[in-house]
């Protein structure tokens, strides 16, 4: 019990600290997160933090791929394409909750471990929801029944991100553009590479 109870402390303690880093992110930007301002908004102290953490980076990092991994979830419109859509505009509303400027100063700050880690935090969890629409499409019928390449799965999203991050802000245009011009196309003729001479529905 007493561990169990110290575990739910724990979980506490870091959803605190978690969403005073996004609070301190939203107020001051990147480059006016501190430690000390984490701290006194979680309500805790610097050490639990430096116990926790080893640099500013790594504390914003945490608390931006948290938020993301509950805010982005699959939907399910009854369309390959909307669905697209309606994920790309969920990760298109956390990216904008900072500006580029926050993302530009975080990549700046973390070391190569710290991006590969945050990274793959981020795309296991795009991953299983971009797997859970196209694996619905694919019953559907909207798509074949070859598998589909990891680095395909993920590629809306990587387009968007670099959107987001160089492109200038007309975000709802990419997002259709991504997902008629390049995605749909693509996983439609990979998704029957098997020579199957099927034709997958179109769904408005």
């Amino acid at each position: 019990m007493t561990e169990a109870r110290t575990r739910r402390r724990d979980d506490v303690l870091m959803g605190a600290i978690q969403a005073a880093t996004l609070s301190e992110l939203t107020d001051h930007g990147y480059a006016g997160v501190s430690f000390e301002g984490v701290a006194r908004r979680a309500q805790t102290s610097k050490p639990v933090l430096y116990r926790r953490y080893r640099s500013r980076a790594e504390m914003v990092l945490d608390a931006i791929s948290q938020s993301a991994a509950r805010q982005v979830v699959s939907p399910h419109t009854g369309s390959l394409r909307m669905d697209l859509i309606k994920v790309l505009e969920q990760v298109d509303q956390q990216f904008s909750r900072f500006s580029p400027g926050v993302y530009r100063g975080l990549i700046g700050e973390s070391d190569d471990s710290l991006l590969d880690d945050a990274l793959n935090a981020v795309g296991a969890i795009n991953s299983q929801t971009m797997r859970t629409i196209l694996d619905v499409a694919s019953a559907r019928g909207e798509l074949g029944p070859s598998p589909l390449p990891e680095r395909v799965v993920l590629l809306p999203i990587a387009l968007l991100r670099h959107e987001l991050l160089f492109a200038q802000p007309s975000h709802s245009r990419a997002i259709a553009d991504i997902v008629d011009q390049v995605y749909l196309p693509l996983v439609r003729t990979l998704s029957y590479r098997d020579g199957s001479s099927a034709e997958p529905h179109e769904r408005k």
